[in-house]
């Protein structure tokens, strides 16, 4: 076991060398509450981040990502690197409105759009191949399942991680009131706060376009 599952076993009160109540299985399940853990915080956070070149083709305007060895979470930032150009973040009901025909429309790309899980569309669609985006991606680390794969964690994260997966462990026996508790020391200890705030200020709006109402 590494570092991070050997302290959930001492504060759930169990041995670290020959644990009384956990079999290989119940190994097992502790490294799966870790890995949770792990993904959500920088799923949140946007703590863990990767390059990706995509190179663009010629009248294509959408693309699959594909990653071997995590999973794709957001694009914060696309750069034209043949052009030299940062692309702006859109979505598709926006470009529906101020440009009906956008899916038609050829040229160097200026926009991009998540769609689903792991597709990228492009405005405008190039007029020619060759041109190559790089992404700055935040990406989610796939499960470890030995000790000595790295986890993918920044180290100011790793006691709160330990918590949470604290916090599963008691969720799944049925204890509500000590998960809650280690899962509110998760989110403190994260610095996480700020996304359960106490009161509903102002309303947020994602994808950056309302349409306009009619009059």
């Amino acid at each position: 076991m590494n570092d991070l599952e050997k302290q959930v076993l001492k504060i759930i009160g169990e041995d670290t060398t020959t644990p009384d109540v956990f079999d290989a299985t119940g190994i097992i399940h502790i490294r799966d509450s870790v890995n949770h853990a792990v993904q959500q915080i920088c799923m949140v956070t946007g703590s863990y981040h990767k390059k990706y070149y995509l190179a663009l083709q010629e009248d294509a305007q959408f693309y699959r990502m594909i990653w071997n060895t995590d999973y794709f979470g957001y694009v914060i930032q696309a750069w034209d690197r043949s052009n030299h150009r940062r692309l702006i973040q859109t979505d598709v009901l926006k470009l529906d409105d101020q440009e009906p025909a956008w899916m038609t429309l050829t040229g160097p790309p200026v926009e991009y759009f998540h769609v689903g899980y792991e597709f990228l569309g492009i405005f405008m669609k190039p007029s020619t191949s060759g041109i190559v985006l790089e992404l700055d991606c935040v990406v989610i680390p796939k499960p470890y399942a030995s000790d000595i794969e790295p986890v993918k964690l920044r180290e100011s994260f790793e006691r709160a991680a330990v918590q949470f997966a604290v916090s599963e462990f008691y969720a799944s026996r049925g204890d509500a009131s000590r998960a809650t508790d280690w899962l509110n020391k998760g989110i403190e200890t994260a610095n996480l706060k700020r996304l359960h705030p106490q009161t509903a200020e102002r309303q947020h709006q994602f994808g950056g376009f309302r349409q306009a109402e009619s009059q």
